[in-house]
């Protein structure tokens, strides 16, 4: 194997380059900071300290917990963004989202443009309340996030 690049099952991975920076090459996954500032208070409601979302949203790096791809409807409508790759000890991981579960709408705004959740990330910061609506194994839930 040589050392600046491999190949695994339909992927290349290049350590010298700066996209590389950040992935585990053994899981494919981001490396992320853990996350502790996250408390269960139910299965579907989650208390975040405003610290934790703030160190969070101001680093793109600590966004990598997770990854998004559009969610398409058989008529080939964006629907929402599915979640893969969750890291466990990250963002996303702490706060109940699975690998697997769309993300459909957050605060009663559509996610059916990557432009939107954009800007909401602009705006996240400033809410005490996050209701995130999921679509997982063809079930809605609705998780809400207090931010203390």
């Amino acid at each position: 194997r040589d050392k600046g690049m491999w190949l695994e099952f339909r992927r290349v991975l290049f350590r010298s380059l700066d996209f590389y920076n950040g992935f585990s090459p053994e899981t494919g996954r981001p490396t992320v900071r853990p996350v502790e500032n996250v408390r269960a208070v139910s299965e579907t409601v989650y208390e975040l300290d405003r610290s934790e979302l703030e160190a969070t949203l101001s680093n793109v790096s600590e966004l990598r917990g997770a990854r998004f791809i559009p969610n398409f409807t058989p008529d080939r409508q964006v629907d929402g963004f599915r979640v893969f790759q969750v890291s466990p000890e990250g963002i996303y991981g702490k706060l109940g989202i699975k690998n697997g579960d769309v993300i459909t709408s957050v605060n009663g705004i559509r996610m059916d443009r990557p432009t939107v959740g954009l800007k909401l990330l602009q705006t996240l910061k400033n809410e005490n309340v996050l209701t995130v609506k999921v679509k997982r194994r063809n079930k809605e839930i609705s998780f809400t996030y207090y931010i203390k």
